[in-house]
């Protein structure tokens, strides 16, 4: 299986599985405004580019 990081998008299990969180801490977090952006795609779908995900994990070790 290829490294997440390499995946221009991820979906909500993978990105999940990259941050070593649930799927439902995952909605919960986009829900409460303070989890990593997601675009929704086609059929509601949620997307996380991986670009913005590893920004996002830079920001919350450079404020935590």
């Amino acid at each position: 299986m290829a490294e997440t990081q390499s995946l221009p998008y991820l979906t909500k299990k993978e990105a999940a599985r990259r941050l070593r969180r649930s799927a439902s801490t995952m909605n919960d977090w986009r829900q409460r405004g303070i989890g990593p952006p997601a675009i929704k795609v086609a059929g509601g779908k949620l997307l996380y580019a991986s670009d913005k995900l590893e920004a996002w994990i830079e920001q919350q070790n450079a404020t935590g």
